[in-house]
């Protein structure tokens, strides 16, 4: 899970305290199992596990609350999105990853991530099957 393919790991000391404590604000007792710095995007990335399900809050610099990815299946996407996917000219490339993406907002995207010949596009749609972005 991520906004952006190119991230590096870092401790929980590397990560600016903003942004730690803007994870436990929203997340109390959770541990985070991963922290990345997406150099592309300039955010930081906490991977957690959420009562058996994996999330990954994102944060500005600053500490600011971006929003959380979490993990769902194809299957479980609203059904204007998958039979949005379905018709697309990605349907027919292997699927690698679904997400769910609450934003700070309150507004939710749904990202479904595709591969064909080692080439990688996510595709962000709204809840209705309307594709917001690819990238």
């Amino acid at each position: 899970m991520s906004l952006s393919a190119i991230g590096q790991e870092l401790s929980e000391n590397d990560v600016p305290v903003a942004v730690r404590n803007s994870f436990y604000e929203l997340y109390p007792n959770m541990f985070v199992y991963e922290w990345e710095l997406e150099k592309k995007e300039n955010v930081y990335e906490a991977e957690f596990m959420n009562k058996g399900i994996e999330m990954e809050a994102i944060f500005r610099p600053d500490g600011s609350y971006i929003g959380t990815e979490i993990d769902i299946k194809l299957e479980d996407m609203p059904p204007d999105v998958k039979k949005a996917f379905s018709h697309s000219e990605y349907a027919k490339w292997k699927l690698e990853d679904t997400e769910e993406f609450k934003k700070k907002e309150g507004e939710k995207l749904y990202i479904i991530e595709v591969e064909k010949k080692k080439k990688k596009v996510k595709l962000y749609y709204s809840k209705d099957g309307k594709l917001v972005n690819t990238k």
